[in-house]
């Protein structure tokens, strides 16, 4: 079992992905709890949550989202079961009674469903956010209690050292090593910065201190990052693991408009990185 979460700014934007799915995917709710007083719609509950937080607190990330998939085959955990690993999660992370959604991604084709879970983690008598902890640790943890409770294999969700990125495309390696780069390196490198940030301005805030430009790219990858030598690397699922749609959630504090294209960014970063030929 293998079980993610990230801590969320946007409760809009998480509410309306977890209600809307992504791609071939079709949505079903699931149970949404200590919403019912802001009305039926759970975007728009978890949007006035946000505007509890923003006017009470200064959390900046009021919202939890954990994504809980079974590979060893969904179909040999009930709905109830779903829903004991969601109060499971709850009780783990700290969050036991917040205000939560819980829904199922369903594939249309294949039947493959996941569930998704977010939470609102301020205390509304205390107005204090609670911290989810060492959460990644935690999550892990339980995922591999509940292999064992309910009999499924065990699987890891943590990546080894040596395989932290997996191989671009052919265009992105052919590109690599005309520029003479290390491609690998610098895959590896955008993953780090993106596993270590949770928000689009301290993800790109972590690109520039090494070096790499984030730029707004076309509508099949939506954004991309530059490097030093004008590489382009498209943040695609087969480099960050995640879907087109978690990766516009996680960077929905960014204004595409006002990053550059991948035309501008390269070539500020040839002015910023010139060659030796260049210099001269």
């Amino acid at each position: 079992m293998i079980a993610k979460g990230n801590l969320h700014g946007n409760g809009g934007g998480l509410a309306r992905y977890l209600m809307t799915g992504e791609g071939q995917e079709r949505a079903q709710l699931v149970e949404t709890r200590g919403l019912d007083y802001l009305g039926r719609d759970p975007v728009e509950a978890f949007k006035t949550l946000q505007k509890v937080a923003e006017a009470n607190t200064q959390c900046q990330r009021p919202f939890f989202h954990v994504q809980t998939r079974n590979p060893d085959g969904d179909k040999k955990l009930t709905d109830e079961q779903w829903l004991q690993i969601a109060d499971r999660e709850e009780k783990r992370l700290g969050l036991t009674g917040q205000p939560r959604i819980v829904t199922f991604h369903i594939d249309r084709e294949s039947g493959e469903r996941h569930m998704h879970v977010a939470w609102f983690r301020v205390d509304l008598e205390t107005m204090r956010a609670i911290d989810p902890g060492l959460y990644k640790n935690h999550l892990k943890q339980l995922c591999r209690s509940l292999e064992k409770e309910y009999g499924l294999k065990e699987v890891s969700n943590s990546r080894k050292p040596e395989d932290r990125a997996r191989a671009a495309d052919r265009k992105e390696v052919e590109e690599a090593r005309r520029l003479g780069t290390d491609d690998r390196a610098i895959r590896a490198t955008i993953l780090d910065c993106l596993e270590r940030t949770d928000n689009g301005r301290a993800f790109r805030a972590a690109l520039t201190e090494r070096g790499l430009m984030l730029a707004n790219g076309d509508k099949r990858n939506c954004f991309v990052v530059i490097d030093q030598a004008g590489g382009h690397h498209a943040l695609n699922k087969r480099l960050t693991g995640l879907t087109m749609a978690q990766m516009r959630n996680r960077l929905g504090d960014l204004d595409r408009s006002q990053l550059p294209s991948v035309d501008q960014a390269k070539m500020q970063q040839r002015e910023k990185y010139p060659t030796p030929e260049q210099a001269r």
